[in-house]
């Protein structure tokens, strides 16, 4: 193996020199076991790649490996700089510095190897990362018109007297009021004035949407086209080209999906709801709005079609961008009283909220 200066270093040039490249690669691909997101400096340090010189060593890997061999040396670099101490970091360390002694060819061979050496299950979550952050990074940068007509779009222009369409366009039979800020990347909170959503979605199109036990949680009421036929309290709006997905609850699942959802902890106490944060009660007065909810349960909370809705929403991909471990592409509206149930909403892309609305409202 080619290397640069081996003067240099000493014993620890000699020592990376006398390894295989198969070494050197199972090194690397060994911060992939204990990935699960990315470092904070994640999205800068991809930025700085972009201006590098062409021969520093994470350029070469980008240019050679694309992202995904990128990701894998920045996560062992920056495994390397870290300030806390874990078993074999010294030996991490003398590695990331014995290579950047390496010719620009040699890097190149071993960034082209190791990028054909990620396993398929690293490959698709790295994929996964790739499309909320760089993509939605790299669309936001060329797309400035439409990044600003997003952020001035009004909060109120779903009027509190309006009442929702359901997906076919006409207005709920229902006669109960949703009022719903439009899903965008400037606006950081959402709510919905009514604890009930009127919707007439099939239940046996929700059955098939949704895991069963969200599915067994929705409210039911009779069609009232035919008033022996139930449907689910479900309701899609499109709302400014935007797309918001609301659902009914039952109250017995409320406490339930909240700690799934949010992990919030909620009490029951002589009728009445309250939120427990340490010692202090919170009294919904009359509700309360919970976001923050947690990403990693949406697809087995919502369902693999919902899911992908939801992270198609410009909300959702302008928080990815951030790499924040939590969305307010969901939040959840309660009442202070325990016999009455709750509504979660969800931003969804437009396309695939109009493909969902096409099946629940057939």
């Amino acid at each position: 193996m080619e290397i640069g200066s081996q003067h240099t270093g000493g014993a620890v040039a000699n020592t990376f020199a006398d390894e295989s490249q198969s070494d050197q690669i199972t090194l690397f691909l060994k911060q992939l076991d204990s990935f699960e997101r990315a470092p904070r400096t994640f999205l800068k340090s991809w930025k700085n790649t972009q201006e590098a010189e062409y021969n520093s060593t994470a350029r070469i890997f980008f240019d050679e490996g694309q992202f995904p061999a990128w990701l894998v040396y920045f996560l062992t670099k920056n495994a390397a700089d870290k300030q806390s101490h874990f078993l074999g970091k010294a030996e991490l360390r003398q590695f990331v510095n014995a290579l950047e002694k390496q010719s620009v060819k040699s890097r190149q061979l071993l960034a082209a190897r190791v990028g054909a050496a990620i396993p398929p299950k690293h490959l698709e979550k790295i994929n996964s990362l790739h499309k909320r952050t760089i993509t939605s990074f790299e669309m936001s940068s060329n797309s400035k018109k439409r990044r600003r007509a997003d952020s001035t779009i009004s909060e109120n222009s779903l009027s509190p007297d309006a009442t929702p369409q359901s997906a076919h366009g006409h207005h709920s039979s229902l006669g109960r009021t949703v009022q719903v800020r439009p899903d965008s990347a400037a606006s950081s909170n959402c709510c919905v004035e009514d604890e009930r959503v009127p919707g007439n979605a099939s239940l046996e199109q929700a059955e098939r949407l949704f895991p069963r036990d969200l599915f067994n949680s929705i409210k039911r009421y009779p069609d009232p086209r035919n008033k022996n036929i139930m449907v689910a309290a479900v309701l899609i709006s499109f709302p400014n080209e935007q797309c918001q997905m609301s659902l009914e609850v039952t109250e017995d699942k409320v406490q339930h999906l909240a700690r799934d959802l949010f992990d919030a902890r909620l009490e029951v106490k002589d009728g009445f709801r309250y939120l427990r944060s340490g010692r202090t009660k919170v009294k919904p007065s009359p509700k309360l709005t919970l976001t923050g909810c947690e990403r990693n349960v949406l697809s087995s909370t919502f369902g693999l079609e919902t899911f992908r809705g939801i992270e198609a929403s410009s909300r959702y991909q302008h928080e990815g961008m951030h790499l924040w471990d939590t969305t307010d592409c969901v939040a959840m509206v309660i009442s202070a009283s325990a016999q009455e149930g709750a509504v979660i909403y969800m931003s969804l892309g437009l396309w695939e909220g109009i493909k969902i609305s096409n099946k629940l409202f057939q």
